[in-house]
């Protein structure tokens, strides 16, 4: 896998996407979730270009790097990104870091827990992005895809954890996580495919 992905950023060693690295490393807060890997913040910025959505929800935004990725996205086209974060610190350090890329009129940030927020949102979303803890991604499923529009597209990063993280400490969260591999790969309303991006990215639209 290294040498594929040296192959593929020796081609696009120009692009002007910001790095995680470069992210993180200007961001005063140490501990916080997991951001997303370079490589699915590239194909966010494409996915977005290419599908022009207007109204995109993202649960999960730590310290706001995929948040940032997709509302500079966005901007082109007029839209905004509504991102939910439960933990104070990191919404704290994301509102720093959307000033510092000059994005936070294109995002409005939510400090709550998504099981408090998700029943007060309207629905009509044209794009969600998954990015909890891996483990709730089966509760929140049903509401998201409630939320979405029809020809909507929900995006879940990490979904390959349960074929390639086996550590005991992902024991639980991957017996979850499988679940909603499972229901969201068979659900009538839905058509998805999980493709082999970092740890994994599903795409799925709504029927």
């Amino acid at each position: 896998m290294d040498k594929i992905g040296d192959y593929i950023w020796d081609l696009y060693k120009s692009d002007e996407i910001i790095r995680k690295k470069e992210y993180e490393k200007d961001t005063e807060l140490k501990y916080y979730c997991p951001v997303i890997d370079t490589s699915v913040a590239a194909f966010l910025k494409i996915f977005i270009k290419a599908l022009k959505p207007q109204n995109i929800l993202e649960l999960g935004t730590s310290i706001g790097y995929s948040t940032t990725i997709m509302a500079n996205a966005v901007k082109e086209n007029g839209g905004r990104v509504t991102t939910v974060e439960l933990d104070k610190r990191a919404a704290k350090a994301a509102m720093k870091n959307f000033k510092k890329y000059n994005i936070e009129k294109y995002v409005y940030l939510i400090n709550d827990n998504v099981v408090n927020v998700l029943p007060t949102l309207e629905k009509g979303f044209d794009m969600i992005f998954l990015d909890l803890f891996n483990g709730l991604y089966i509760d929140v499923l049903d509401s998201c895809i409630n939320l979405l529009k029809p020809g909507g597209v929900l995006l879940a990063d990490d979904t390959l954890f349960p074929a390639i993280k086996n550590e005991e400490i992902f024991s639980e969260s991957n017996k979850k996580l499988h679940a909603f591999n499972e229901k969201l790969s068979t659900h009538k309303d839905m058509d998805s495919f999980l493709l082999p991006i970092d740890d994994g990215i599903t795409i799925a639209v709504k029927k």
